[in-house]
């Protein structure tokens, strides 16, 4: 690539960020304080305030979530105060990182346009459904991206600090939300694996392993490092009965919503039927459903 590509290249993508960058700000500036959520945003608060007095999640008070989530929401209080508008500004600051790492990650495979396009969704159906409250879901989701990012480029250009990087983030994401932590950690080992097994790869699969391990390294010394330190707190052994046991044993029979089923077995009216019950019960649903089927028909129609 000449030195005029890379600098028009460089101009697209700096003009394609600034643009989604505007959008979500666009959306979010006016909206990110209006109106408060007494359950969910006020349980993060309330442990974000607990762990400012020196309180440990977990082992001073009950969570579902990790407790990485509250020492952010912690640090975000000690930095601006404690306050639900505190909260906000880290909500915010989701929603406006989100595309951009979704066009970092898309930038790998496609063209600055179809990058833009992958990641312009984001900014409606995300943070907006969910009041800007930086619930532990979209903290780990983030982590997960910022993950993603990092790999990808180490996988492809045999980057190794990008792997190690990319696994102290995969660590923390798995501390911020435990479930989305285990499906960040299978989907970079099935990437890895097609990478490997692909037949016109590029890379080298002695350096893909390579890669791999530093990945493997990374995750490992944050993971350690955080499970040496809430041992010594003596909170393990509550992580462990309020993180794993009592999902897998207690809520999954109580709370757990199932995916909605669709299935080539039935009728066309009936996944009709349930496709349009999920769109009118979840809004976010509805939203990326409308994309989808409007990219299906645009391309059915090109």
């Amino acid at each position: 690539m000449t030195a005029v590509a890379k600098k028009q290249t460089w101009v697209a993508d700096i003009t394609c960020v600034l643009v989604l960058a505007s959008v979500a700000l666009a959306i979010g500036l006016p909206r990110y304080r209006a109106g408060i959520d007494w359950q969910d945003e006020g349980f993060l608060a309330y442990g974000a305030a607990q762990v400012v007095e020196g309180q440990v999640p977990n082992r001073d008070f009950v969570s579902l979530q990790p407790p990485l989530s509250f020492y952010v929401a912690g640090a975000i209080f000690k930095l601006f105060g404690a306050s639900l508008a505190s909260l906000r500004i880290l909500g915010l600051s989701i929603h406006v990182l989100a595309p951009l790492l979704i066009y970092v990650i898309s930038r790998n495979f496609m063209s600055c346009r179809l990058s833009t396009a992958a990641a312009a969704p984001a900014i409606v159906i995300g943070m907006p459904y969910f009041g800007f409250v930086p619930l532990a879901v979209w903290q780990g989701i983030t982590a997960s991206l910022i993950a993603i990012a990092l790999y990808i480029p180490a996988a492809l250009a045999q980057r190794r600090w990008l792997a190690f990087c990319a696994g102290i983030v995969t660590a923390l994401s798995l501390f911020l939300r435990h479930d989305q932590g285990l499906y960040l950690i299978v989907s970079i080992a099935v990437l890895t694996i097609a990478l490997r097994c692909a037949v016109d790869s590029q890379i080298a699969k002695s350096g893909l392993k390579v890669i791999f391990s530093v990945w493997l390294a990374g995750a490992a010394t944050v993971a350690t490092a955080f499970t040496i330190f809430w041992w010594a707190e003596k909170a393990l052994p509550e992580m462990l009965k309020q993180l794993a046991v009592f999902p897998i044993v207690t809520y999954v029979k109580t709370s757990a919503r199932p995916f909605p089923m669709f299935s080539a077995q039935r009728t066309l009216s009936q996944n009709l039927m349930t496709l349009r019950r999920c769109w009118r019960e979840s809004p976010p649903f509805g939203s990326s459903g409308r994309f989808c089927i409007g990219v299906f028909f645009a391309e059915r129609h090109s």
